[in-house]
């Protein structure tokens, strides 16, 4: 796991953004897309402008604040977002997480959290349950409550459903991947053909014997 000393935090809260240039979505992806190595720090000019010699991890902040920073990316699903917006909901998220460990004295989270993508939607839930009880339905005196009775809940789930409770404050235990057979297996399962989706047909009788009508979304395509 990477630290930061104080240094390295100042550095990076000074980076000033570039003027908004439609080019540097695409500087985003492509720095989002490659792994960021050292390079040596541009002797002149202004921090953050593109050039030789520019920190590619300092221009990938500098881009990320310019089109995110801090601000809320909505409601989105992980398992189709693209890494721009992932980037962007976990600089949000860090700072929700630091709130609640320090504000409600949750162990369960363990400083690797972010090496877990169960843990990461787990939090990132909570968040948006957060937000919503707090900011969205503001106007709702009660809906803080429905936050704060959640909170337990996932503090349960992090304790024993994410793996997370294989490691401790100093060390991180890699989860052990699934074999690659059980996995060519299972998915070989998942085929188009009649006899599989036929078992997920609506009934054609009820459980009273009493015939079904199904519902429009399941009568299949309109001609």
């Amino acid at each position: 796991m990477t630290h930061y000393d104080d240094h390295d935090r100042d550095e990076y809260d000074d980076v000033e953004p570039p003027p908004a240039d439609p080019g540097d979505r695409a500087d985003l992806e492509d720095l989002l897309a490659e792994p960021a190595s050292p390079a040596p720090r541009p002797r002149s000019g202004r921090k953050g402008t593109a050039g030789p010699g520019v920190d590619p991890v300092e221009r990938r902040l500098v881009l990320l604040t310019e089109f995110w920073g801090h601000g809320d990316p909505g409601v989105f699903a992980w398992m189709d977002a693209d890494p721009a917006t992932r980037h962007a909901a976990l600089i949000r998220l860090a700072r929700f997480v630091e709130w609640v460990i320090s504000t409600f004295e949750v162990r369960e989270i363990k400083p690797c959290w972010t090496a877990h993508p169960s843990v990461v939607v787990e939090l990132w839930a909570l968040e948006r349950l957060h937000h919503a009880t707090h900011v969205t339905n503001a106007d709702d005196g009660a809906a803080p409550v429905v936050f704060y009775n959640q909170l337990p809940v996932t503090r349960a789930r992090l304790r024993t459903d994410t793996g997370m409770d294989a490691c401790t404050t100093t060390d991180h235990t890699v989860p052990v991947r699934e074999l690659a057979d059980r996995v060519a297996a299972r998915r070989a399962t998942y085929d188009t053909t009649e006899r599989w989706t036929a078992t997920w047909a609506w009934p054609s009788v009820d459980d009273a014997g009493e015939s079904v009508v199904p519902p429009p979304h399941a009568q299949g395509p309109r001609p």
